[in-house]
């Protein structure tokens, strides 16, 4: 029964442990890849990578110097990392990703659903 409840409470955990591991990192990441550059943190965001869950998505938001509290302009880095280590897989950078002006960016997300182009959709279905 201990052991039953054990693995159970491990089972719960290790998504938490994993995730809170990631963002751990999110710094780490952000100086080796832009060490001149200053990461929003509370935007930053990791996700385990469902087709392989050795890995980890991570979005890191390098907002502009002359933003201020309302709006403004973040680069986004978007990396593949490998969630025991932390080694950086693979990653790509985009100048001017996000523009903040009339609405104020509060909320940056990762979807992980697997999207067929509509040719390949039809394909399947013939």
């Amino acid at each position: 029964m201990k052991k039953t409840l054990l693995a159970l409470s491990a089972n719960l955990l290790f998504p938490a442990l994993a995730h809170a591991a990631c963002k751990d990192r999110l710094g780490v990441w952000a100086a080796r890849l832009h060490p001149q550059r200053t990461l929003d943190a509370a935007l930053a965001v990791c996700k385990d990578w469902p087709v392989d869950s050795a890995l980890t998505l991570v979005a890191l938001p390098l907002p502009h110097k002359d933003n201020d509290r309302d709006g403004g302009v973040f680069d986004l880095e978007v990396l593949v990392a490998e969630r025991a280590s932390g080694a950086i897989i693979a990653h790509v950078f985009q100048e001017n990703a996000i523009t903040s002006d009339a609405v104020r960016f509060s909320r940056l997300s990762l979807d992980t659903a697997r999207y067929q182009s509509p040719a390949a959709a039809h394909s399947a279905c013939a």
